[in-house]
């Protein structure tokens, strides 16, 4: 089957037809890979925390320094850090620990982890 809507233009119109066309369809699909995200944010997340890990874990990269302010007006210049933190207005340090074990996430769909609330009940 072929069209006859294009019957009236010579040769030379239908190729600059079918040209335009063309490059018109390879614009919109350069224009919206540029909108849209190669990687989703979930993995993008997954990927910087990997290899956050990594450089801790296997490359042995040194923590970040947290600087805290431990002169907080409550005992002076000459406060020590231990009067100072147990005032009432001690900072608040974060903890930047990584444990060994996260018990908080439990992926069930993972295999292995079907029973796992059952062997953790039955473990106390």
């Amino acid at each position: 089957y072929t069209g006859t809507f294009l019957d009236d233009y010579n040769v030379t119109d239908r190729l600059l037809i079918f040209l335009g066309l063309y490059h018109g369809l390879l614009f919109v699909k350069y224009a919206t890979a540029l909108f849209v995200d190669d990687v989703p944010g979930d993995v993008t997340i997954q990927l910087n925390r990997q290899e956050f890990t990594e450089n801790k874990l296997i490359k042995l990269q040194q923590d970040d320094v947290i600087e805290v302010d431990l002169d907080l007006g409550s005992g002076g210049p000459d406060a020590t850090a231990a009067n100072t933190l147990r005032g009432p207005k001690a900072p608040s340090i974060p903890d930047v620990t990584i444990h060994d074990k996260d018990d908080d996430v439990v992926y069930l769909d993972y295999p292995g982890y079907e029973n796992y609330y059952r062997d953790m009940l039955h473990a106390d």
